[in-house]
């Protein structure tokens, strides 16, 4: 089982979704990422590793599958924080929220 980092949560989610990532572990291979993915619904623990040769991104969520459009948001971050690294120095610490896309009940 994944257990997701402990940290203060800052304000309560009413629309769209979250995802906070901390740098896990480093090696010469790749980088290990752990957080959540929150959404109004629930929260997604997830994991994620990046190839440090080729940036290749592989990400795994408990209990389940988040929703695709906060999968295809945390790949991206995990990919942007490749290419900003150079390969070398990566962030502890990624979060992002955003509106979803065509959600007719965002305030």
């Amino acid at each position: 089982m994944i257990v997701a980092v402990e940290y203060a949560r800052g304000v309560e989610l009413t629309h769209g979704g979250r995802i906070t990532l901390r740098l896990a572990n480093t090696s010469e291979q790749a980088v290990d990422y752990v957080g959540d993915i929150e959404t109004t619904d629930g929260i997604f623990v997830v994991r994620a590793r990046i190839a440090i040769q080729d940036g290749a991104v592989d990400i795994a969520c408990e209990p389940s599958a988040a929703p695709d459009w906060l999968e295809q948001l945390c790949h991206a971050m995990l990919r942007g924080a490749w290419r900003a690294s150079g390969g070398t120095r990566f962030p502890r610490r990624i979060s992002r929220w955003r509106d979803r896309a065509g959600d007719d009940d965002a305030p």
